[in-house]
């Protein structure tokens, strides 16, 4: 029990060395283990989900180039998309960090 919530621990912590590679290994190996096969997959989720906010604000901005959108409107939505994101990754980063310790602890 006590391997499975290290385990577990790092699927988290594993944004400050890895981000999506150790919890997807860990996802694909611990089938037998439904705890660590839940925290792996969540892991994943909460590290998926600034890279595609990323790659939605990127695609937001090519389509605000391409279109005809004035330089205000544009300059405020970029800004707003950009706080978005990185009040979000900063919120899940923080987050993972203290899911890891919790369950290193506990």
């Amino acid at each position: 029990m006590k391997s499975s919530r290290i385990l577990s621990s790092l699927c988290y912590l594993s944004i400050l060395v890895v981000p999506l590679l150790f919890p997807i290994i860990v996802w694909l190996l611990s089938h037998r283990n439904s705890e660590v096969h839940y925290h792996a997959s969540r892991a994943i989720t909460l590290h998926l989900i600034p890279i595609l906010l990323g790659v939605f604000t990127f695609l937001v901005i090519g389509f605000m180039g391409i279109s005809k959108f004035t330089a205000d409107t544009a300059n405020m939505v970029l800004v707003i998309l950009a706080i978005i994101m990185a009040v979000t990754s900063i919120l899940l980063f923080i987050y993972n960090i203290y899911y890891g310790i919790k369950l290193l602890v506990s």
